[in-house]
């Protein structure tokens, strides 16, 4: 009986992790001594703090929505920053990201009123408006509210407009003119790299990334398995139609590693700002910014 229990546990252990979750990547407190975010799970009202060092070294940074796996002990890993939420603008001012542009309808429950959004869930509302359909600009709370019926809440929505209303404000900022949408890169080999047996010596892989589109780029290149692997360069400046050879090393391990299947690795890259020349800067990355990725994952032939 015990032997069935565990076998079920495990698949349980191994469907989770399998799993990928939608975060919003926040602000609220100062955790544990260092400075972390809080990932927010919409809907659910689940919230992970995760240092925020580790998460800028997969370009995740406040204000970015994000995708990641979760062990059964409730620790997050395999961070991927996503623009899937194309309809509204996320701006950063300060320590506060605020989401713009967000339609949502206004309701009230419990003594509560509600804004109800397809993608943050529940967003609580403190202006006197009437119910009906709304644009927001929403922002994560100092402190969560939790209603009657246990749910928790951790965004606020403000009125930016009202369905109908035409606005400057209700207009999705993804349609301006005055943006310039990040164009493509293509890798060689395309989607996977091959580490041949044997795995004990010190080994030498090579790929390539082009950018396909029409404007400069700055990429970022990196691993999720910094103990293996070592990419160089780790940061570049490629032009329209041009390309740069990216070396990883790979350290010396046993052949028999549980950890083969999870290997990868992550190219990100933005328009670099007009006049930017060949030298990359950090700060490309940060704020508001989104980041576009593409993985190349890991195949071990033994």
């Amino acid at each position: 009986m015990n032997d069935s229990k565990k076998k079920i546990d495990s698949v349980f252990s191994i469907l989770n992790s399998q799993l990928k979750y939608l975060l919003f990547a926040g602000r609220r407190i100062e955790y544990l001594g260092n400075k972390c975010l809080i990932l927010i799970k919409p809907h659910s009202g689940r919230h992970f703090y995760v240092e925020e060092k580790k998460l800028n070294n997969s370009y995740v940074y406040l204000g970015s929505f994000l995708f990641a796996r979760r062990t059964t002990r409730r620790v997050l890993y395999d961070f991927e920053p996503t623009d899937k939420p194309k309809k509204f603008n996320v701006k950063v001012e300060g320590d506060v990201a605020f989401i713009e542009n967000l339609q949502c309808e206004l309701v009230e429950e419990d003594g509560l009123k509600l804004f109800k959004g397809k993608t943050l869930g529940d967003i609580l509302c403190k202006e006197p408006l009437e119910l009906g359909q709304y644009f927001l600009r929403v922002h994560l709370m100092s402190q969560a509210t939790v209603t009657k019926d246990k749910r928790i809440i951790h965004f606020e929505g403000t009125n930016l407009s009202h369905v109908g209303e035409k606005t400057e404000s209700s207009v999705s900022p993804f349609s301006s003119n005055d943006v310039e949408p990040t164009g493509e890169i293509e890798t060689q080999p395309s989607s996977k790299l091959v580490v041949n047996a044997p795995f004990d010596p010190m080994n030498t892989y090579y790929f390539k990334i082009i950018n396909a589109g029409e404007h400069q780029i700055g990429v970022g290149i990196k691993t999720n398995n910094r103990n293996r692997f070592e990419v160089e360069p780790k940061f570049g400046v490629i032009d329209p139609n041009e390309s740069i050879l990216v070396s990883m090393k790979c350290s010396p391990f046993p052949q028999d590693s549980e950890e083969e299947s999870v290997d990868k690795i992550t190219i990100g890259w933005i328009n670099a700002p007009v006049g930017a020349g060949k030298e990359f800067k950090r700060e490309w990355f940060r704020g508001d910014t989104v980041v576009q990725n593409r993985s190349l994952f890991i195949e071990y032939n033994k």
